[in-house]
């Protein structure tokens, strides 16, 4: 049992990383998004910022400003999926915890959902990216094979899990 009771206390210790993680994101994604509106409105002219009366550009003469604006977009959608992947890991362990073990058959299969999602999200942030820097004429690239891995091995994870819940089921715990 106290290996049982260690599991659970690292999955209350990533529960919380994940609640500030997520915070951390949610906030970048908006300060990324407000660059990306500020590099736009400046690339058509306009003025974002007034200081003491005079017009305050945020970037650099010189700054190619539509590659800025989509590259922060970029980020800020990959941010917003990351961010959205965080508050699932948060609601995955939270509900880990209420169980009182990981080995269940419905934990396992939260798990390996959690893992399709680690997949298919950031490609659909990245597809998005890709599109809008197409749109724009911009070449931005943005990666995230971290997302893929994760979910690969949350959901081989997930395959264990659904072992242990099959052990616990036949030695009739």
């Amino acid at each position: 049992m106290k290996t049982l009771e260690t599991i659970q206390k690292v999955f209350n210790v990533f529960r919380i990383i994940t609640i500030i993680a997520s915070i951390i994101c949610t906030v970048a994604a908006v300060l990324s998004g407000l660059g990306a509106l500020c590099a736009a409105v400046q690339y058509h002219g306009g003025t974002v910022l007034h200081i003491f009366g005079e017009p305050f550009d945020l970037f650099a003469d010189g700054t190619d400003l539509l590659q800025k604006y989509v590259y922060l977009l970029s980020v800020t959608f990959m941010l917003i999926a990351e961010a959205i992947l965080l508050k699932l890991t948060h609601s995955y362990l939270k509900s880990e915890r209420a169980d009182g073990t990981p080995f269940t058959y419905n934990g396992a299969e939260r798990l390996k959902k959690l893992g399709v999602r680690f997949i298919w999200i950031p490609i659909a942030a990245i597809a998005v990216s890709d599109a809008v820097a197409a749109w724009q004429g911009v070449d931005v690239t943005v990666a995230n094979f971290g997302g893929v891995v994760t979910g690969i091995v949350l959901i081989l994870v997930s395959v264990i899990f659904r072992y242990g819940a099959e052990l616990e089921k036949s030695s009739g715990m």
